[in-house]
């Protein structure tokens, strides 16, 4: 008699619940989970996407890491480093295509934008858009906020980044759960840290737009910018 495959009914409740609902109920750390029933037979993946998120602190880190990067994660073979690797390149791809005519040159896009982003997002997340001198899009960058409005939080892997992706500017937006997009005074220090921090390495910030309640709103045209 064969033995059925350890946690294969679980991973076909996860296949399930995706076919029948999408992503939108999924935790980041359950997408990355179900990407590793694809390389990983019969192991429990549920624990292995908890440490990427720990270790990267988003799923679009995860998807941005390097091979070598993923494989020092317990857990993570090179066969599984490169399919999420190759992932990650395929949304690269994918965004460029979509977005490679695309000009964020309005506060309206702009606002636009990132409301479509967000408006199916389950989580709170920081989304760091990138555009060239001639406000081409260029690419986007998810952090958690906790992540980002942590005391400990420092901005030099935000920086390497866009530094390694030839950004000459930058949008910040972030998203609200069931709350209204009003920024407070924690959202003004965040967007003065940033902004001077990526100033010095010649990286402007255009804007930062709130999302919460269905609504947008843009820190640039409020006025919400008289320290840059």
């Amino acid at each position: 008699m064969t033995d059925k495959p350890l946690h294969s009914g679980h991973r076909e409740r996860v296949r399930k619940r995706f076919v029948d609902t999408g992503l939108e109920s999924f935790q980041p750390h359950e997408i990355l989970e179900m990407i590793l029933f694809y390389s990983v037979p019969r192991v429990n993946t549920n624990e292995t996407g908890h440490r990427l998120i720990d270790t990267f602190k988003s799923i679009g880190n995860v998807l941005d890491a390097d091979i070598t990067e993923l494989t020092k994660v317990s857990g993570v073979s090179e066969k599984s480093a490169v399919l999420i690797n190759l992932i990650g390149n395929m949304c690269r791809d994918y965004a460029r295509c979509v977005h490679s005519s695309f000009q964020l040159n309005s506060s309206e896009k702009i606002k636009n934008y990132f409301s479509d982003y967000f408006k199916s997002c389950t989580n709170e997340i920081y989304l760091f858009v990138t555009a060239d001198n001639e406000m081409n899009f260029l690419n986007s960058y998810v952090f958690s906020a906790d992540n980002i409005e942590s005391e400990s939080f420092s901005p030099r892997e935000l920086a390497e980044i866009l530094l390694n992706k030839n950004a000459d500017n930058v949008f910040i937006g972030h998203n609200r759960l069931n709350r209204p997009p009003i920024p407070d005074d924690k959202d003004y220090e965040t967007t003065k840290m940033l902004t001077e921090c990526l100033k010095y390495l010649g990286i402007k910030t255009i804007d930062h737009v709130i999302y919460g309640c269905g609504r947008a709103f843009s820190m640039l045209e409020s006025g919400g910018f008289g320290f840059y």
